[in-house]
C-alpha cells in the first residue's frame, strides 16, 4: 500500500508498551507520537501514536480523525526565562508530562510537524496506532496497551491551537474494532 505499511503487522494487532510496539517497527519512538524516519527534514511522517492525555484534545472518530501535532507548549522559546531558569530547561525537568497544555499554535518549523505537512503533500500513508482509553475506538482502559489500527491519509495541516491535521482511514484494510 505505502513505504510507511508494515505488512508483518496485521492491522489491529494489540501491543502491551509502547516497547513492544517500537520492536515491531510500527512506532519505534518510545516517547514521541510522530515518528518520520532517519531520512532527513524532507521526509513524511510514517506513523503516530494517539496517546490517552488531557493536554492533547485529539478527535477521533474511527476511519477519520484530527490529530495534535508537536510544540506549541511554551517550551520552544530560549528566551522565555522564569525564576532564572529558561523554557529549554523546563522543558527537560518536566520530561515525562510531555510540556503540558498548548498555549500557542505549533509551527512547521518543529521536524515532526514538517513530517506530518510533507506526507500530506506527497500522499504518503501514515501508520495510525491508539492508546488505550484515547476515544470510543481504541482498546479500553482495562484492556490497556496500544492497537496498531493501520494506514491513514494526511489531509489539511494547518497550524493552530488544538487539532493541526486531518487523517482519513485509507480502503482495502481489516475494519477496525467498533464501539460497543
Amino acid at each position: 500500500m505505502s513505504t510507511s505499511d508494515v505488512e508483518h503487522v496485521p492491522v489491529n494487532t494489540h501491543f502491551e508498551t509502547r516497547k513492544e510496539l517500537a520492536d515491531a517497527r510500527v512506532h519505534p519512538p518510545l516517547e514521541h507520537g510522530i515518528y518520520r524516519g532517519p531520512g532527513g527534514e524532507d521526509e513524511p511522517a510514517k506513523s503516530i501514536v494517539m496517546a490517552n492525555r488531557p493536554e492533547y484534545p485529539n478527535e477521533d472518530h474511527g476511519d477519520r480523525l484530527t490529530y495534535i501535532g508537536m510544540g506549541g507548549r511554551g517550551d520552544d522559546d530560549e528566551s522565555d526565562v522564569v525564576d532564572g531558569e529558561t523554557a529549554k530547561k523546563r522543558k527537560r525537568a518536566r520530561r515525562n508530562t510531555h510540556g503540558g497544555p498548548q498555549t500557542s499554535n505549533q509551527s512547521f518549523d518543529h521536524p515532526m510537524n514538517k513530517a506530518l505537512k510533507v506526507a500530506a503533500e506527497l500522499g504518503t500513508l501514515v501508520r495510525v496506532t491508539r492508546g488505550a482509553g484515547v476515544s470510543a475506538f481504541a482498546p479500553s482502559l482495562v484492556e490497556g496497551g496500544y492497537r496498531y489500527d493501520g494506514l491513514y491519509h494526511v489531509e489539511n495541516p494547518r497550524l493552530e491551537m488544538g487539532p493541526t491535521g486531518k487523517f482519513l482511514r485509507a480502503t482495502g484494510q481489516a475494519p477496525l474494532p467498533r464501539p460497543e
